[in-house]
């Protein structure tokens, strides 16, 4: 019933962990209703009906009673400071993280929470001195090292708070640290500086509604106000309520000397919240104002019509917009409003401008139409199917090489590579002059394999425009992965570098290079140099974390790889090292993540499928998952040694011997040195009953790996099976030296002590075990049997207890546990253990016959005759049985039976002495004849 519970349990943790609420509540319930006081279970209940009810008060009845169950519960006391957080009780919030951190002090989510609620209760002090606990708990905290710094910025410690801010970014490239840190550097005057990290903010989290405000503040103050406007609105459209955004682009539209669209927004904002100071002075002036512009605006634009000229490619915004109202349908108007939009990347109200004219006029401009909408579709749709025709409609009326170029660049990002290329191809029939032509077609040559001629075409393109800065990196990139002259690709690249110093490719290509040299240091140098450019090479990120990664930095290189995979999620590279750092550092909830992602990237990598594979089969019990990933794996590659002996131990654990046989035999014919299918091959085997066999595989194992602990610990069982316990015990103890913290191999050496009767050494090993495996009922149920040996009897109550909580069908421990009981006389403790003992195997003559000389014990005589003739039924050959049934039918005066069961006792014991003495005695008594 307790393994139920637990499985129900930990089902429910997991259902809850994958976000099926309703699944863990059902489980969580079904736990609590079997046992009303199971704290992880009611702790599990109120979080996952918090989840799906945030209000409703069940969730804290809940908490309260796993509460009453036990005040000092850590989880307990830290989900009720979590239940009050929420609902910004922050004063009861803080009660209750206080309490869970007096009995788990190292708490880091109590700590952290903990200051914030100080933090609101204004207690600074207090929450200072919280978030510098959390950091000495977790020092790569960016939430504690942001808040603390915010707090500081706050107490006007600017300078300490912009240090922590940075701090926080080499750890985490977040938007709310960035947004904090621009409000750092405007106290401290950094107004460029503060704007720089505001953009990034937003860039970061495009939907960050403050970020965008604090933005369009900046911008209005260094008087560039459509771009603060356009903040501004974003700001608002984000956050509705936010009046002061409104007041922003009110006072941004006034000091524009838009007085008309100012007054209207003042007008509104005082409707919803008419106590704003200074609003209603605002809104008289501008009135005022509004009617001196009216004036000036109509002079203006009678002027502007004089004035207005045919060529509507210098006309501006203002300019257009007047055209429009004037004529709806004019083509020129739209264009160049469709022009100017495209400038400041609005590509929707270009796009709106740009199909009016087709609907207008299909003959004006559609050389430019076509291919403006061929741009909009793909750098804002990312469209490129359609891209490309409206680029092919484009080229119908135009002989510009470009257009062809911007067609294979959508087929590149179809992954057409072979049709990219002869776009490319046209483009330089069309004009052989035009060195970005030949730019595009060595590239795409390059990545389908084609070096040679790729090159050639580079070199074109450089000898068209020798000091192009994309041509020179692209040229330096292939001959750096060529290999064929890297000095003369550093040459090159040094020479991009200073054409155009904020080239990030230049600069990652030359870190490559360098690294071909074995030069590290300066190839560091290089991809770090490229990451503080305003725009970067994620390349910068990924080479730069592999570096670390193999100098086994393993936090910078995961730091890195996530970087990398922020600002491009489809970098196949990044996840794969980011998924096998993270699988070798035991995280495997995350590597099986970043594991899947790389399978959507690239879906038959096999690489992929094979760690995956291992995953799922090292963590879960799903063995036909793990083996469908390995057999992705050999539909790549048919001789992938590795996923085949990985596939035989999935069949192994199957029990499917004779498959998993033959897998690990063909991985053995591939690599017979392969240490893993020689282990997996000695334990099949072992499994098979064929242990001298598995001792050889084990030995040839240790032959190429001398300390590998699987086949120490694989040939240690061989040798224990074949009767050989001295010579198992020293391959145990091998074992231990390697890693003595796998409690199966002090198990094991105990079983091995056991035999060879060295008990005070088997105790020790059995408890090793205990210690480092509490789950495992063997190992309590062998130490019980171990101290029987040695009379400690309480001590092996003990064990056999605990080995039946574990295991509450094991009918063995159960039966010890009454021997050990009854050698201690207490012998109603003892007859219920046998009984129970009988519940599960009913069969058992040995605990008939034991729980009955318990009843004759205790002088309950009718209950160990019908016991003792239980015994009888189901094992005839113990004459101890006979000749106790002989004495108690003797004692009841049942003389005749009493001689036959005496007989029978003889009959098996023809020496049972006991048996003949009450036999001869009867007779001399004459009650019995002769």
């Amino acid at each position: 019933m307790s393994h139920d519970i637990e499985a129900e349990y930990q089902a429910g943790e997991d259902a809850l962990y994958n976000s099926n609420y309703s699944e863990a509540i059902e489980l969580f319930e079904k736990v609590v209703e079997a046992s009303p006081s199971h704290i992880l279970a009611l702790n599990g209940l109120a979080r996952a009906i918090q989840m799906v009810q945030p209000n409703s008060s069940r969730s804290y009845q809940l908490l309260k009673k796993a509460y009453d169950v036990d005040p000092t519960d850590s989880l307990t006391l830290f989900n009720l400071g979590s239940y009050y957080f929420k609902r910004h009780s922050f004063k009861q919030a803080a009660k209750y993280y206080s309490e869970t951190l007096k009995y788990e002090p190292n708490h880091a989510g109590a700590t952290y929470n903990l200051g914030v609620c100080y933090d609101q209760l204004g207690e600074t002090d207090k929450s200072l001195e919280a978030y510098t606990h959390a950091l000495e708990l977790d020092p790569t905290s960016t939430r504690a090292i942001t808040n603390k710094a915010i707090v500081l910025d706050r107490q006007g410690k600017s300078e300490e708070a912009k240090k922590l801010f940075e701090q926080a970014l080499t750890i985490e490239d977040n938007a709310k640290i960035h947004n904090n840190l621009g409000i750092c550097l405007k106290k401290l005057g950094d107004n460029d500086l503060a704007l720089k990290h505001y953009k990034k903010a937003v860039e970061l989290d495009p939907e960050y509604s403050l970020a965008h405000y604090n933005v369009a503040v900046q911008l209005s103050e260094q008087d560039q106000p459509e771009e603060a406007i356009h903040h501004y609105q974003k700001a608002l459209h984000l956050e509705p309520t936010n009046a002061f955004a409104s007041l922003g682009i009110a006072n941004t539209l006034e000091l524009t000397g838009n007085y008309e669209a100012a007054l209207k927004i003042y007008e509104n904002v005082m409707q919803i919240i008419p106590e704003i100071k200074g609003v209603v002075d605002k809104i008289q002036a501008l009135k005022r104002k509004e009617t001196e512009a009216q004036q000036t605006r109509i002079h203006k634009e009678m002027q502007e019509l004089k004035e207005a000229q045919n060529n509507y490619l210098e006309w501006d915004e203002e300019q257009c917009k007047k055209r429009l109202k004037e004529s709806e349908e004019d083509p020129r108007a739209h264009l160049q409003l469709a022009l100017l939009l495209l400038e400041r990347k609005d590509f929707p109200q270009a796009k709106r401008h740009l199909l009016r004219i087709l609907e207008i006029d299909t003959q004006f401009r559609p050389d430019v139409i076509y291919d403006k909408l061929g741009d909009i579709y793909f750098k804002d749709d990312k469209d490129f199917e359609k891209a490309r025709q409206h680029y092919m409609i484009a080229s119908e009326h135009s002989s510009l090489p470009e257009i062809w170029v911007k067609a294979g660049k959508c087929y590149e990002k179809q992954k057409k590579f072979y049709e990219a290329t002869e776009d490319y191809r046209t483009a330089v029939k069309l004009d052989d002059k035009y060195a970005l032509g030949y730019l595009r077609l060595g590239w795409s040559l390059v990545r389908q394999g084609n070096r040679e001629e790729g090159l050639e075409n580079l070199e074109k393109a450089h000898e068209l425009e020798p000091k192009n800065g994309e041509i020179l990196t692209k040229l330096g990139e292939v001959l750096v992965k060529e290999g064929k002259d890297v000095e003369r690709a550093i040459e090159i690249l040094e020479q991009a570098a200073k054409i155009d110093k904020e080239n990030p490719d230049a600069l990652v290509a030359l870190g490559r290079a360098l690294e071909k040299q074995g030069k590290i240091p300066e190839a560091i140098q290089k991809y770090e140099s490229a990451l503080l450019l305003p725009y970067t090479n994620i390349n910068a990120y990924f080479y730069l974390g592999v570096i670390y990664e193999k100098q086994k930095d393993y936090k910078r290189s995961i730091q890195l790889f996530k970087q990398c995979l922020n600002l491009d999620k489809s970098h196949f590279g990044a996840t794969i090292h980011l998924a096998t750092l993270l699988a070798n550092m035991g995280e495997t909830t995350k590597a099986t993540k970043y594991f899947e992602h790389a399978l959507k990237l690239e879906p038959d990598n096999a690489a992929a499928h094979f760690s995956l594979g291992k995953i799922i089969h090292s963590t879960t019990d799903n063995l036909d998952e793990a083996a469908d990933h390995y057999n992705k794996v050999l539909e790549k590659d048919p001789q992938h040694y590795k996923a085949l002996c990985q596939l035989g131990i999935v069949y192994l654990e199957k029990s499917e011997l004779e498959r998993a046989a033959e897998l690990l035999k063909e991985s053995l014919q591939i690599n017979s040195k392969y240490v893993l299918s020689l282990v997996s091959m000695g334990n099949l085997l072992f499994e098979a009953g064929n242990s001298k066999s598995s001792a050889r595989y084990h030995q040839q194992a240790l032959k190429y790996s001398p300390n590998e602990i699987q086949a120490l610990i694989g040939l240690g069982n061989a040798l224990y099976d074949l009767g050989k316990p001295e010579e198992a015990i020293g391959f145990y103890e091998k074992a231990l030296l390697q890693d003595d913290s796998l409690s199966d191999i002090h198990y094991n050496l105990g079983n091995a002590l056991y035999l060879k009767e060295d008990i005070d050494a088997a105790i020790t090993h059995y408890q090793t075990s205990i210690r480092l495996n509490p789950s495992k009922p063997e190992t309590f149920y062998n130490l019980g049997n171990a101290f029987c040996l040695k009379g400690d009897f309480t001590s092996a109550v003990t064990a056999y207890t605990q080995a039946i909580k574990l295991d509450p069908n094991n009918a063995p421990a159960y039966y010890n546990l009454g021997n050990a009981l009854y050698m201690k006389n207490l012998f109603d403790d003892a007859i219920a253990a046998y009984k129970e003992a009988l519940k599960l195997n009913p069969d058992s003559g040995e605990c008939h016959f034991n729980l009955a000389s318990a009843y004759n014990d205790k002088n309950e005589l009718d209950k160990a005759l019908f016991h003792f003739k239980e015994s009888a039924i189901h094992d005839a050959n113990n004459p101890e049985t006979y000749y106790n049934i002989g004495v108690l039918l003797e004692n009841k005066g049942d003389f005749d039976f009493a001689r036959e069961n005496y007989e029978k006792a003889l009959k098996l014991k023809d020496d049972f002495a006991l048996a003949q003495e009450r036999l001869n005695k009867l007779v001399e008594q004459e009650k019995l004849p002769a």
